[in-house]
């Protein structure tokens, strides 16, 4: 993992789409998001095709590509698209929107007995 002065320069050097799609994320997801939640594509889509950064579909699925290939979010299009980030993309959003996700502390999932 980085440290945090790499996650910071890294983030400092992103071109603007990867911005954009950061601190709409931010903005699109709940007040109350918790680490690694996801949200639909679409609230994403909505957010950045119609808010102020006027991005088309198709550079947000490239970027959006291109943050998974990196390993900062998981995209799943096969049936509703969603995104949600990874413990990386977390970091990178916490640095980017000064925001960090709740953590939903919960005990240990007892294995079956079966």
């Amino acid at each position: 993992m980085p440290t945090p002065v790499q996650l910071k320069e890294y983030a400092d050097s992103l071109p603007p789409i990867y911005r954009d799609i950061l601190a709409a994320f931010g903005r699109a997801a709940s007040p109350y998001r918790h680490y690694m939640e996801g949200m639909s594509v679409d609230v994403l889509l909505t957010e950045l095709v119609n808010g102020k950064a006027k991005r088309t579909e198709a550079e947000v699925y490239s970027a959006l590509e291109n943050l998974e290939r990196e390993g900062f979010f998981r995209l799943d299009v096969s049936d509703l698209a969603y995104v949600s980030p990874t413990a990386l993309g977390e970091e990178l959003l916490e640095v980017v929107s000064g925001k960090k996700a709740d953590m939903v502390p919960v005990p240990d999932l007892p294995k079956p007995n079966w």
